[in-house]
């Protein structure tokens, strides 16, 4: 399972991770109860996503079955030349940026066979990524004193011991992509193969496109001269100077260094 943020590299992520083997994903399966889910959800809803994760990734006929109906596309890979293309894959990926660890860890402690990567981001970089997204976001994922408060909570996970839980920052997958790839297949057991290589130079080498960043926000494709800190030339002094006050803790935590606002 991958567990991650908005606008915290998570797409490019889930599909690296896809990209190799016989793999069934499964892209934010929790998209439908986006609006429910948050910091004053019900308890019993909560303990239902967390199920509903569960049945996923246990490919319960009647839930693959209803997700399916939706028009949302939830399953962004499946194995080809298969009976069925949740339970014979060898390798089922979900990822959701709306579980928390709050709801998440009393499931974990049932489920031996599940591991989590956790996927960070410095939040001077998410906000500045959501701003861009204008109106694609909501107030909450606006609130950026909301998501360091998701992330100082989220890394409870690591309880669940080396493993089971494997820390990744984004900023390191930018900077040295196929040593994090290859740490994140080898935490999974999972051979790093030729498609899986080739996934990561052509999503990480792309030409400089000349195309508006609008259009070309939700993909998963950057060029070569991509920077993960672009935030410090997109937020302003104020920006960055509240976004280091109200996440402080989970920064001095996650060891991202702090500028002085200009």
């Amino acid at each position: 399972m991958l567990v991650a943020y908005q606008r915290s590299g998570s797409s490019f992520t889930g599909e690296l991770l896809a990209s190799g083997g016989s793999t069934i994903y499964t892209f934010e399966p929790l998209f439908p109860w986006r609006r429910r889910l948050g910091p004053s959800a019900d308890p019993a809803l909560l303990r239902d996503a967390a199920r509903l994760l569960g049945d996923m990734l246990d490919c319960r006929p009647e839930v693959i079955r209803k997700w399916q109906e939706h028009k949302f596309y939830y399953f962004r890979k499946k194995p080809a030349d298969v009976k069925d293309f949740c339970k014979d894959a060898s390798i089922r990926i979900l990822k959701t940026i709306r579980a928390r660890a709050s709801f998440l860890l009393p499931w974990l402690a049932k489920r031996q066979d599940v591991k989590v990567i956790h996927l960070v981001r410095d939040p001077r970089g998410i906000l500045s990524s959501v701003k861009r997204g204008q109106q694609l976001w909501s107030d909450n994922n606006r609130d950026i004193a909301l998501q360091c408060a998701n992330i100082k909570g989220d890394l409870s996970l690591e309880t669940l011991g080396p493993q089971r839980y494997l820390r990744v920052e984004y900023e390191d997958l930018v900077d040295k992509q196929m040593e994090v790839t290859r740490l994140m297949f080898s935490f999974l057991g999972v051979p790093v193969t030729p498609s899986v290589e080739e996934f990561v130079k052509e999503h990480t080498h792309q030409d400089p496109d000349p195309t508006p960043v609008p259009q070309r926000y939700l993909n998963t494709y950057r060029d070569s001269g991509y920077r993960h800190d672009h935030w410090r030339n997109e937020l302003d002094g104020l920006e960055v100077q509240h976004i280091q006050t109200v996440c402080r803790e989970v920064m001095n935590l996650l060891h991202y260094p702090f500028v002085s606002p200009s």
